[in-house]
């Protein structure tokens, strides 16, 4: 997800997103209920999109709130850093054959390893 969309869900500002609505970003608006997402090239509706909320103060604020509660809620140090937390746990409690640097996590081939040779001259 772009690091500019947290950057506006932190400062509780409605979001418009031009991109595809099946994408990652356009979901999170969608299911925080925070903005608008746009079709490229479908200018219209960007312009129909940015009057509304120019026009309408309430929903621009409630989207704004919206936006900072999706924040708070999902996006904030504490959770991130408890997040990444749980990953490494994860990572530890693997079998150390796909831990092993010499192993590909995803076969069981062993990589190629360089060795300790001396440096060239």
């Amino acid at each position: 997800m772009p690091s500019k969309l947290y950057g506006v869900l932190a400062a509780a500002r409605p979001v418009i997103f031009i991109g595809p609505a099946e994408s990652e970003v356009a979901q999170v608006i969608q299911e925080a209920g925070c903005g608008s997402t746009v079709e490229p090239g479908d200018t219209d509706a960007a312009v129909k999109t940015l009057l509304t909320l120019y026009h309408d103060r309430s929903l621009l604020e409630t989207e704004g709130r919206a936006a900072r509660d999706y924040f708070d809620r999902h996006c904030n140090r504490a959770l991130s850093t408890e997040r990444f937390r749980q990953m490494l746990h994860r990572i530890r409690e693997l079998p150390v054959a796909v831990r092993d640097h010499t192993h590909s996590p995803l076969t069981t081939e062993p990589r190629l390893q360089t060795t300790d040779a001396e440096p060239l001259a």
